[in-house]
């Protein structure tokens, strides 16, 4: 795997997306929490969480529609995974331990 947890990307190709974090990298997916930017509708930013495939994301980033940026803080990364609901400590969601 390329890329590593915190790894932060800004995100290019679509407005309404500010960036995005890996959250974990494993047998060639990454799990990754997006950065929706708040519409009129909302108070606030909203955060997504799915897993992507690495040989789909490398290509979008040598296409640049993403680019990596920096390495988040731990205290950074902790902030995303609370909006998202995954316990990066046990590797799980909350669904999951439900």
């Amino acid at each position: 795997m390329e890329y590593e947890r915190r790894q932060f990307f800004s995100e290019n190709e679509h407005d309404e997306v500010k960036g995005f974090t890996v959250l974990e990298a494993k047998n060639g997916k990454y799990h990754i929490a997006e950065k929706w930017l708040k519409s009129e509708e909302d108070k606030e930013d909203s955060w997504m969480d799915y897993w992507i495939s690495e040989s789909d994301l490398l290509p979008r980033i040598e296409r640049e529609e993403c680019e990596p940026k920096a390495m988040l803080s731990e205290e950074q990364f902790a902030g995303v995974c609370r909006k998202v609901g995954w316990r990066y400590d046990k590797g799980e969601t909350e669904a999951q331990t439900a």
